[in-house]
């Protein structure tokens, strides 16, 4: 008889390493992705659950389907209230976070231009279409009210929250091979 000694410990360690890498791939890297995509897929139908379509005004409803440049693009609409800095400070701070986006603008009824975005924010004065009730308004790109927002601290994270659903991913090209153009 051999004798045998005593057990290895390289090879314990090894085999507590080999089966705790099986099990995290095949067990805890699954259920936490699946923790992580599931979080993420109840937000996105939380959020479309909150933007099914809102009522407004007769007035402001005739002024926004007579308005042909509200077609085809999300829109923020921005109806003053007697906060107007707080409210050009979100509008600012929404501006800054949506770059590069064609299908979006912002739009404010206010006669007072907010300072660093005037060349982002289209300033109108309308009076029909002031509002207590609301400072914000979420159009989508078939003038469908969305949302309603009246000034809070909170607005522009509620807001951005909403804009992530409303505002259209840009279609990708499709790609085409140069012999398939010859």
């Amino acid at each position: 008889m051999t004798d045998q000694g005593p057990p290895n410990k390289v090879g314990i360690t090894r085999k507590a390493f080999v089966s705790f890498a099986v099990l995290f791939m095949l067990v805890i890297a699954p259920a936490v992705s699946y923790v992580y995509l599931k979080k993420g897929f109840d937000y996105r139908l939380e959020s479309i659950d909150q933007l099914k379509e809102k009522e407004i005004s007769a007035e402001l409803r005739d002024y926004i389907d007579e308005q042909d440049p509200f077609k085809g693009n999300a829109r923020l609409l921005h109806f003053p209230s007697s906060n107007l800095s707080g409210e050009l400070k979100v509008l600012d701070a929404i501006d800054e976070r949506i770059v590069d986006r064609d299908r979006f603008d912002i739009v404010s009824f206010s006669s007072e231009p907010s300072l660093e975005r005037v060349d982002k924010i289209d300033f109108k004065s309308v009076d029909a279409t002031a509002t207590s009730d609301y400072q914000f308004l979420l159009l989508d790109t078939s003038n469908v009210v969305r949302a309603v927002y009246p000034y809070s601290k909170d607005v522009g994270s509620d807001i951005m929250r909403h804009l992530s659903v409303v505002i259209p991913v840009p279609t990708k090209r499709e790609i085409t091979l140069l012999r398939d153009t010859l």
